[in-house]
């Protein structure tokens, strides 16, 4: 008997003693295939895969002492994800940080990255870079952040526009309010020469 609890103890304490998985920081597209492997073997690891995953859910008839458990266990799946973000992507998925759900914080992650999803969410926030105009009274600083939100959602995908482009589509969404800035884009074009974004954000708040 004394040899069996010598075992027991050796096996608890080699668990205890085993290192814990480290999940590189998610800050985009490129990271996420490391990203998705590593927090998957890390809430694995800490017995907490398969309440993300919504494979246990709980039971509303448990006693308040499974309950008081599965909510320690619910905040600790919550800081592992969180705690796995970059900043950027920590800002972008505030609200479901601040509502302390992994359940939804991890789906909106997959959702976002997972395989295809990337390419089409990619066409779609760069339909909407095109089709955002400076409309009449504007603020033009408002328009201007909007682009640019939309410009990190890029970055944040691994997909943002080339400088170049970026500018050149910021001037030419407000021809329709500042029709005599489209002498930047013929000059431009005539010369050779790349638009900038610092400047042609300067021009355009220089003209409001």
């Amino acid at each position: 008997m004394k040899r069996s609890s010598k075992k027991k103890k050796r096996s608890r304490s080699s668990r205890l003693d085993s290192p814990s998985v480290e999940v590189p920081k998610l800050t985009g597209a490129d990271d996420y295939e490391l990203w998705r492997t590593m927090i998957e073997l890390k809430l694995k690891d800490q017995k907490l895969w398969s309440l993300v995953t919504e494979e246990v859910v709980l039971d509303s008839s448990c006693s308040s002492a499974k309950k008081r458990r599965w909510k320690e266990r619910w905040l600790k799946a919550q800081a592992v994800i969180a705690g796995s973000l970059g900043p950027r992507l920590a800002g972008r998925y505030r609200r479901l940080l601040v509502s302390c759900d992994p359940v939804a914080l991890f789906q909106e992650i997959e959702k976002e990255y997972n395989a295809g999803s990337a390419a089409k969410n990619d066409i779609l926030i760069k339909a909407a870079m095109f089709v955002r105009k400076l409309a009449k009274g504007e603020r033009v600083d408002t328009y201007i952040d909007a682009i640019m939100q939309l410009q990190e959602d890029l970055v944040t995908l691994g997909r943002p526009l080339e400088d170049a482009e970026l500018a050149r589509l910021l001037l030419t969404n407000a021809l329709e309010v500042f029709p005599d800035l489209s002498t930047e884009l013929v000059g431009a074009r005539m010369k050779a020469r790349e638009l900038e974004v610092g400047k042609v954000r300067g021009r355009l708040l220089a003209r409001e």
